[in-house]
């Protein structure tokens, strides 16, 4: 039986709190990556405090592996300002990611070949399966990790499912448009990506 956590990074954003309720998890099965001091967090939720350079990537790995060491099986990683349907959104992503190690939001859908051109999966808001060890890349810092998880799921894990379910993404890249700080680090995980890829 699936033992369903969810992990967000988080500075304390005034979505917080509507984000992780609309998962229809309970918060006792919710690991908040704090990523700054004194942020204002829903109660009822584990807290793991990471307080490092920005890394969007490592923050995602730090609430996995939390909620692993506690008995998950499945993760669901969010951003702080994604709303799902509480009733059904995350069921779908399990009942329908198969042997996938990832399933996320989309066209619908399970998808194999590797392909650079082409991410398959949503950043925003993705299902892990434990199950298959697979864990973001910590050399990206900002962009392109999910991208890279993608391309390694497909490559070597059973595949991305891209699954039609209730999911809205509200303030996409508003933070990135707002910080010259993590343009520049999408920037540089820009580069690092093409270089990857033409390797």
């Amino acid at each position: 039986m699936a033992d369903i956590w969810v992990t967000v990074p988080t500075a304390g954003r005034e979505t917080l709190t509507e984000a992780i309720d609309s998962t229809g998890i309970p918060r006792d099965r919710i690991v908040l990556v704090a990523t700054a001091p004194g942020a204002d967090l829903p109660g009822g939720c584990h807290v793991v405090e990471d307080f490092g350079e920005v890394n969007i990537h490592r923050w995602w790995n730090a609430g996995i592996d939390y909620a692993a060491e506690r008995g998950a099986t499945h993760v669901l990683v969010i951003n702080d300002d994604v709303v799902l349907n509480p009733d059904s959104t995350v069921q779908t992503l399990l009942d329908g990611m198969g042997s996938a190690a990832i399933a996320s939001p989309g066209a619908g859908g399970i998808f194999q070949q590797p392909d650079t051109a082409m991410r398959v999966m949503d950043g925003s808001c993705w299902l892990l399966d434990l199950s298959s060890g697979l864990r973001a890349d910590e050399t990206y810092r900002w962009w392109y990790g999910d991208n890279d998880l993608d391309l390694r799921a497909r490559r070597d894990h059973g595949g991305v499912a891209s699954l039609r379910c209730h999911f809205a993404h509200v303030r996409a890249n508003h933070l990135t448009a707002a910080s010259p700080e993590l343009k520049r680090l999408a920037d540089e995980d820009h580069k690092r990506w093409e270089a990857a890829c033409a390797g």
